[in-house]
């Protein structure tokens, strides 16, 4: 295949590639076999850059052991003849590679690939076989010129299967170490292991080194996938939350364990004085049924307010929770040299406990998760579908609005539904005050200022069609930026419920807080220290580089996490990692809490440096 361009700027792809020629295979050999598929294919020749022949060191290394082919370039924009000039003067498989072109453009670079191979072996690279308009085509190309040999890049182990049962050798291409395994248990045998930098559709970061360590992770954790599908959800995922504390001992870590129930509270001292930083990711899954193609989706089961639940990542708390055992990885191999403390705060039920108890980050602050521990700041991450794998975001001052939740029981009179003259209808009280409601936004708040939501998500009355019940009942939240907009809507909320139960004979019960005196119930504005908002960004910049860092949009979501800060009180900074695959509209990707969240594993690594980065830079260490 033709390299791909880097999108790193040139020194920096020059430190890159020196830092990939330096590295020892060795260990990486002694380990493979526990892991790798019978036949590894070294793709890709191009002596300026050094990961290849990193690549081609490693293959002779493993000759013997495992069947090791070497591709020749592929150069499908050439014209047939310099496309076999090609294939003579780089030598290896001669290949051809079907991007996503229409069938009529596949088909007839195919049929002048196989003119000019004549009776030789050639193969097809297939990418993105498994875009669902497209495989069906290609499907249909490869059974009518039967190529020797094929790749496969850019699909999911469950759309490779029609091409593996057709009989020729497929190899198929893995751009990150969890989908390795997961190709692996789909029953393939024959797999792509990039001796060079790719781009495209698996993004520009993934490279050889970073695959050496990947393998080296696989043969110290038998099931990586159960990362996703052991996090459970709410307060009551002992499992999970064992699992993290034994990885954090093993580190090294001083380790405290059940706090907020199965929270799990870790520090590291520094060899050298200096600040003092708070790191937190949440654990808790959501109560939905996961209707993402995967192996590893979530089968699991649970209770949620009484009722049998699917529970899944939807929200992706399992990645932030994997993405912060890695740097707590990272940090204590650096203890020695490294300036100050951290803490790293794994906090079970950011969702909310269920109803009639007490969770998530106030319940921490309340058991006193920073009596001893004073941190100088506290960072958070979000992954998010609404951006791109590769891109970050931050923003100062309010990233994320401020929540309450109220619950209103109407009262009425039950009564026979022929004759609602001798009731008190509460489901038509309850559907005026929903009515009403909505002026509260539209006709009382100053919306130039900032934005603000009054939604309900609960109306539940009746029983039964010919019966008007004695109450109903409302559930929402309000949102809001502004402090005393947030105020205004809650005070207007409860006017509207009492007066119009009023209005219609009927009584209301009202639990809507005031802001502030419930924090289970309700969560501040999370606030960007914008001092400490403009440090994280320019460590964020040295992370993934300033093309990928943007100002965040405002999101009506609302979290807990600003509790942790003001608890200190500290200032705090919050940012989002994107989790859609690259060349993937964002904007219409499945949003967090949807049964379709699909989070792209290239996150992680960008989550882990970014955050990795702004730690270090607060503590002024150095990355390496």
């Amino acid at each position: 295949m033709p390299p791909l361009q880097s999108s790193r700027p040139a020194a920096r792809q020059a430190a890159h590639a020196t830092m990939v020629a330096k590295a020892d295979t060795r260990p990486l050999v002694a380990k493979l076999p526990r892991v790798a598929a019978e036949t590894l294919v070294v793709w890709g020749r191009d002596d300026r850059m050094a990961p290849v022949e990193h690549g081609r060191r490693l293959a002779r290394e493993l000759k013997g052991r495992f069947e090791v082919l070497e591709c020749g370039r592929c150069a499908p924009a050439e014209e047939p003849e310099a496309f076999s000039a090609t294939v003579a003067r780089e030598g290896g498989l001669p290949f051809l590679a079907l991007s996503l072109m229409r069938e009529a453009a596949c088909r007839e670079l195919l049929e002048a690939t196989a003119r000019q191979v004549g009776d030789r072996p050639w193969g097809v690279g297939l990418l993105g076989f498994g875009t669902p308009e497209i495989l069906n085509p290609q499907l249909e190309l490869v059974k009518a010129f039967k190529p020797s040999v094929l790749l496969l890049a850019g699909g999911r182990p469950s759309q490779a299967r029609p091409f593996i049962e057709l009989g020729i050798p497929t190899y198929l291409h893995v751009p990150s170490p969890g989908l390795l395994e997961l190709f692996l248990k789909d029953g393939a045998t024959h797999f792509v292991f990039e001796g060079r930098e790719c781009g495209g559709h698996v993004g520009p970061r993934y490279s050889f080194v970073l695959w050496e360590q990947a393998i080296a992770q696989l043969t110290q954790v038998e099931h990586p996938e159960q990362l996703h599908v052991l996090f459970a959800g709410g307060i009551h995922d002992e499992r999970s939350s064992a699992m993290v504390a034994a990885h954090l001992k093993k580190l090294g870590y001083e380790v405290q364990e059940k706090v907020a129930k199965t929270g799990v509270v870790a520090i590291l001292k520094g060899g050298r004085p200096g600040p003092v930083i708070a790191l937190r990711a949440d654990m808790d899954a959501l109560p939905v049924t996961e209707e993402v193609d995967l192996p590893f989706a979530s089968k699991a089961k649970g209770e949620y307010n009484g009722k049998t639940v699917g529970v899944m990542h939807a929200c992706g708390h399992d990645a932030h929770t994997a993405m912060t055992l890695g740097i707590a990885e990272a940090l204590a191999k650096m203890k020695g040299d490294l300036h100050g403390e951290v803490m790293f705060v794994f906090q079970p039920a950011e969702e909310g406990a269920p109803n009639g108890e007490e969770g998530g980050a106030p319940l921490m602050v309340k058991e006193g998760v920073f009596k001893d521990f004073k941190p100088d700041a506290v960072l958070g991450m979000h992954v998010v579908s609404a951006l791109n794998v590769g891109e970050v975001a931050v923003r100062p001052g309010g990233a994320m609005a401020s929540s309450d939740t109220f619950h209103i029981v109407v009262h009425g009179r039950q009564s026979h539904g022929a004759t609602p003259w001798k009731g008190i209808d509460p489901i038509v009280t309850a559907a005026e005050i929903v009515m009403s409601a909505q002026t509260i936004v539209s006709r009382q708040l100053d919306i130039n200022k900032d934005p603000a939501v009054v939604t309900f998500g609960v109306f539940d009355g009746g029983q039964r069609f010919n019966i008007v019940p004695d109450k109903a009942e409302l559930s929402g939240t309000v949102r809001a930026f502004d402090e005393d907009m947030r105020k205004q809507a809650l005070t207007s909320l409860k006017n509207i419920a009492e007066h119009v139960a009023a209005a219609n004979g009927a009584t209301v019960d009202t639990d809507i807080p005031t802001p502030g005196s419930n924090p289970f119930h309700s969560n501040p504005v999370n606030f960007n220290d914008p001092a400490l908002t403009e440090r994280v960004r320019a460590s964020l910049v040295r992370a993934v580089g300033a093309d990928h860092v943007h100002v965040a949009d405002r999101w009506m979501a609302s979290e807990d996490f600003p509790q942790l800060g003001l608890s200190v009180p500290a200032p705090s900074v919050y940012f989002f990692v994107g989790a859609t695959p690259a060349g993937q509209d964002a904007s219409a990707a499945p949003s967090n809490h949807s049964p379709k969240f699909f989070l792209d594993e290239g996150a992680l690594k960008i989550g882990t440096e970014s955050m990795l980065q702004a730690a270090l830079d607060f503590l002024g260490a150095t990355a390496s």
